[in-house]
C-alpha cells in the first residue's frame, strides 16, 4: 500500500513537471513575440513613411503621362505605373491598421504572459515539494525495511545456518532499496536553479 502511495507521488510529480515544462514553452513564445511586436513598431513607421512616398511618386508619374492618347509603350507604362499605385495604396492601409492594433496586442501577449509567469512559479513550487515529498517517502520506507530487517535478524540469531543466510540476503536488499533514495534526495530541485526560469 506504501509502495501504491509512492507510485501515485511520483506519477504526479511527473505530471506537474510536464505541465511546467509546456508553461515555460509558453512563456518563451510570448518573450519571442513581444519582440517581435516591439521590432515593428519601430519598423513599420518607417515603412509606412516609405510607401506614402512611393504612392506619391507613382501619382505624379501618372499625373504627368496624363489621360490623352499615348502609344503602346505609353499605354503598358500607364498600366504599370497603375497597379504599382494600387499596390502601394493596399501597403498603406495594411500598415495603417497595423500600427494602429500593435499597442493591444502588446497589452494582450503582456497580460497572457503574466499569467504564464505566475503559473510557472505555482508550478515550480510544487514541483519542488512533490520531489521532496517523493524522495522523503522513499527514505521513510527504506528506514521501516531497515528496522524490519534487523528485527528479524535478532530472531534468525542462533538458528538454522539457512536462516541467518536469508537475514544477510535481507540485509544486501536493504543497501540496494536505499541507494535510489539517495539519488532521489540529490536531484531535488535547488530552489536557486528555478529562479532562473521561473
Amino acid at each position: 500500500m506504501r509502495e501504491d502511495n509512492v507510485r501515485k507521488l511520483e506519477q504526479k510529480l511527473t505530471s506537474r513537471a510536464s505541465e511546467l515544462r509546456a508553461v515555460r514553452s509558453e512563456i518563451d513564445g510570448y518573450r519571442a513575440a513581444l519582440q517581435g511586436l516591439s521590432a515593428r513598431q519601430l519598423n513599420a513607421p518607417q515603412e509606412l513613411t516609405d510607401a506614402r512616398t512611393q504612392f506619391g511618386n507613382i501619382t505624379s508619374s501618372l499625373a504627368d503621362l496624363g489621360e490623352g492618347e499615348a502609344d503602346a509603350i505609353g499605354r503598358a507604362r500607364r498600366i504599370n505605373l497603375r497597379v504599382k499605385g494600387n499596390y502601394r495604396r493596399l501597403q498603406i492601409a495594411m500598415l495603417d491598421r497595423e500600427i494602429a492594433s500593435l499597442p493591444r496586442r502588446v497589452e494582450i501577449i503582456s497580460a497572457r504572459q503574466t499569467l504564464a509567469d505566475l503559473q510557472s512559479r505555482k508550478l515550480s513550487k510544487e514541483v519542488q515539494a512533490l520531489q521532496e515529498r517523493t524522495g522523503q517517502r522513499r527514505l521513510n520506507e527504506a528506514l521501516a525495511l531497515q528496522a524490519t530487517i534487523r528485527t528479524q535478524s535478532e530472531l534468525y540469531r542462533g538458528l538454522h545456518p539457512v536462516l541467518a543466510k536469508m537475514a544477510s540476503r535481507n540485509a544486501v536488499s536493504y543497501k540496494n532499496l536505499t541507494l535510489p533514495t539517495k539519488t532521489i534526495r540529490e536531484n531535488t530541485v535547488d530552489p536557486q536553479a528555478q529562479k532562473k526560469h521561473p
